[in-house]
């Protein structure tokens, strides 16, 4: 009489499959790409707007450059 192996299925009862299953889990949160939406356009808008009045006084001839800065903030983002 040969001896078979135990073929019983895979239930959430058994103690190994939540620490494989988390593992799992843990393991394709981290591999996965982040989203490239984080800020927006909006926030980018936003610092564009805004970054030169945070400037030292020195180079205060960028100001001039502040609607085209924020008419092209977004470029890199929407280039192809």
């Amino acid at each position: 009489m040969a001896l078979e192996p135990e073929t019983t299925p895979l239930t959430l009862s058994k103690p190994h499959f939540l620490p494989r299953a988390a593992c799992v889990a843990c393991a394709a949160l981290l591999l996965s790409p982040a989203p490239g939406w984080a800020w927006g356009s909006a926030t980018h808008h936003y610092i564009a707007q805004n970054y030169s009045k945070h400037l030292p006084a020195f180079i205060d001839g960028l100001r001039a450059w502040d609607s085209v800065v924020d008419a092209h903030v977004t470029d890199p983002d929407t280039r192809l």
